[in-house]
């Protein structure tokens, strides 16, 4: 489906089916989290216990059993209703979409109504408690799947949780259950068992499937995305049951059934609806923590709910725990436990990486202080901690000549009036100045850029450099940044920019206010579809993202996929992985590819180029192509750091002479292209915004 497209069973604007959670109190927050954990528990809990009551009083339709798990499905169309009553606005869809959806929806819908069967049958040759422990395998189903469907990986601790739920199903079915119906022979409990297992796996790739769904094809995850899914797909579970109850001829027996039913029929009937009931407002709680929190604690709390129910089972049934039920029990709270250990250390690691590289950066700097060398390979940008530090004046360099690393960045040491050195760091390596130079200095830094600065006779010569940028005064380039850019910064970029302020090579980073820039451009152009030519961390990327509408598709293509799986976490985070298509290839073929379609050409709405100027010329022609007339196409980098003003015996660096000449002959190049109306900012390193006119 291209970015163009949504789908019609998908009415969706902006951003109007997203409650604001943003501007959610703290305790409004908890109150909702509180509120669907509720449903969900006691929703599966109810359900789970109400569906073996209506077998030991008599019940044996399978089909039946079956429908009700669906049959309630009109109870989300409230919670959807009001959603959809706070929309703004809707996006117009073509035609095309509705068949994808529709099938899509079709396909997973019978399948649910298959996985519904199988725990029917499981839950009628199995006691609840039983039923319980082995459903609490969909866990170790589900990360299996998402390693192969979603590329999730499989660490130490999930694959311990996987063995430990392996084991306890193992458990399970050697186990004699005498708690389980009466007159239940070995085969129909090894049945029960392996129609139950396969149910676990069954809905774990579901899982799979629909995350795979929501990041594909429909192309967002939003709480009526996510409503509008179940309500489809039990719509086309609950036909397939009604089909399969006057199909197999159960319907024919349901009156006595009912008749039969040992508490009443009235009791049956409530039974019956109780049952559809519950797996409905379990269902409420699932969509409501996807929305609030994430799917994968949505998946969590139900797995914990399956933990929950044996204990219930024994209240209410009196089902026997017997020794190898406990320690089954035990041991998929002890899956559980460190599936969720795993989760947690993920997330610690994504909200803590950027204060421990501050941390460890400073640490070093205070270790090495004392002796003669100063050795940074990466130095953070250094955010809160950074202004401890501002003005502080102990840090005296006794060795002012030795080793200075910055990553990739220049510094210019000053000694007296003299520039001693002035060079670019490419490598973890380290900066070396003559003997006779060596003079006592001092090393201080703030929030924005490095000062390296020289104390003599009283008077201090500072040397400034901002990050970014090619204005000759910092201070007037730190006052852009504090007055217009970071104020109106959205948090994952903060967070993106400081996780990259570590790498060796940051400053290949969109500076932040190109990066604003970008965004008033994408809104002006009313940008859908886009195409970037080279990633890196993720932060123009992440930028292009949360500025184009939530069905709005971008083209990522960059031979480097592991500096943006740096930035990946952070962009999920965010939730607009949906959006991004990344390629990990050369760009040229990925455009010929897309220009063999005639559909794309003139279909793209923006994009972005910051990789080998080289083939800037190359790309241009292509992208031209790709635009829609009144497009705008921006390249990075068209001023080389200033090399581009200089003649080129005055370039000291030799690897910066190539670029700079291919940067000269693009130069050249767009402001005489006719097709094209340009403008060359001084923003970053040089940014040319070239706007199609024909």
């Amino acid at each position: 489906m291209s970015g163009n497209e949504a789908p019609i069973l998908v009415h969706h604007g902006t951003s109007s089916d997203q409650l604001p959670l943003s501007k959610f109190k703290r305790w409004h927050w908890w109150l909702l989290v509180s509120t669907n954990i509720f449903f969900l528990l006691a929703g599966q809990c109810a359900a789970v216990l109400l569906g073996r009551y209506y077998y030991d009083k008599g019940g044996n339709s399978k089909w039946l059993a079956t429908l009700v798990q669906t049959a309630a499905f009109p109870i989300l169309l409230v919670p959807l209703l009001f959603i959809r009553s706070s929309q703004i606005s809707s996006t117009e869809s073509t035609s095309s979409s509705i068949a994808v959806i529709s099938f899509i929806y079709v396909i997973l819908g019978v399948v649910i109504a298959g996985d519904n069967m199988l725990y029917s049958v499981g839950l009628l040759y199995l006691s609840a408690s039983t039923y319980s422990l082995i459903c609490a395998t969909q866990l170790a189903f589900n990360a299996i799947f998402s390693y192969f469907i979603n590329s999730q990986k499989f660490t130490a601790l999930i694959f311990n949780s996987v063995v430990v739920l392996s084991l306890s199903a193992s458990l399970i079915a050697i186990n004699d259950d005498s708690s389980g119906p009466s007159g239940l022979s070995k085969l129909k409990y090894a049945l029960g068992f392996l129609t139950t297992l396969a149910a676990s796996a069954l809905y774990s790739l579901l899982l799979s499937l629909m995350q795979f769904t929501f990041q594909s094809v429909l192309q967002k995850e939003t709480f009526a995305v996510v409503l509008e899914m179940q309500i489809y797909t039990s719509v086309v579970a609950t036909c397939v049951a009604i089909i399969g109850l006057f199909a197999s001829g159960e319907w024919r027996t349901l009156h006595g059934e009912m008749n039969g039913f040992t508490a009443g029929s009235t009791s049956y009937i409530m039974t019956l609806i109780g049952t559809a009931v519950s797996w409905q407002i379990c269902s409420v709680g699932v969509v409501g923590l996807i929305f609030v929190v994430s799917s994968l604690f949505s998946n969590v709390i139900s797995t914990l709910s399956l933990a929950l129910t044996p204990i219930a089972s024994v209240i209410v049934f009196h089902d026997k725990m017997n020794d190898v039920k406990i320690i089954a029990m035990l041991m998929a709270i002890w899956g559980f436990a460190t599936y969720i250990y795993q989760n947690y250390l993920d997330d610690l690691k994504l909200t803590l990486l950027p204060a421990q590289q501050t941390s460890s950066a400073m640490q070093y700097m205070k270790n090495k202080v004392v002796e003669s060398v100063i050795h940074v390979s990466t130095i953070d940008r250094l955010s809160k901690a950074g202004m401890e530090w501002k003005n502080r004046k102990d840090l005296k360099v006794k060795d002012a000549g030795t080793a200075f690393v910055f990553g990739l960045e220049c510094f210019t040491w000053y000694c007296g009036g003299e520039i001693v050195v002035m060079c670019l760091v490419d490598r973890l390596d380290s900066v070396v100045i003559p003997e006779a130079k060596k003079k006592e200095g001092l090393l201080s830094f703030s929030d924005s850029y490095y000062k390296l600065s020289r104390v003599m006779e009283n008077e201090k010569k500072e040397v400034p450099r901002p990050d970014k940028g090619l204005l000759q005064s910092p201070e007037l380039y730190q006052y852009i940044l504090e007055s217009s850019v970071y104020p109106n910064e959205p948090e994952p970029l903060k967070e993106l920019r400081a996780v990259t302020a570590s790498h060796p090579r940051a400053s290949m980073g969109t500076a932040p206010d190109a990066g604003q820039m970008m965004s008033m451009l994408l809104q002006l152009v009313d940008a859908k579809r886009t195409i970037e030519i080279g990633v890196f961390t993720g932060y123009s990327l992440l930028r292009t993202a949360l500025t184009i509408p939530c069905d709005g598709k971008i083209v990522a293509v960059d031979l480097n996929v592991d500096t943006y799986e740096i930035g990946l976490p952070i962009i999920r985070k965010a939730g607009v992985e949906h959006k991004i298509n990344f390629i990990q290839s050369e760009a040229l073929p990925v455009l010929d590819k897309l220009l063999e379609t005639s559909e794309n050409e003139g279909s793209f709405d923006f994009a972005y180029v910051d990789a080998d100027k080289i083939n800037y010329l190359n790309y241009h022609e292509r992208l031209l192509k790709l635009l829609k007339v009144g497009g705008v196409v921006v390249y990075d980098n068209t001023l080389w750091g200033g090399t581009v003003a200089m003649p080129e015996e005055h370039v000291a660096e030799e690897w910066k002479k190539p670029g700079r000449q291919w940067t000269l002959e693009l130069n050249k190049f767009l402001v005489s292209d006719s097709r094209i109306q340009i403008c060359l900012a001084p923003l970053g390193d040089g940014m040319t915004i070239c706007k199609r006119l024909i």
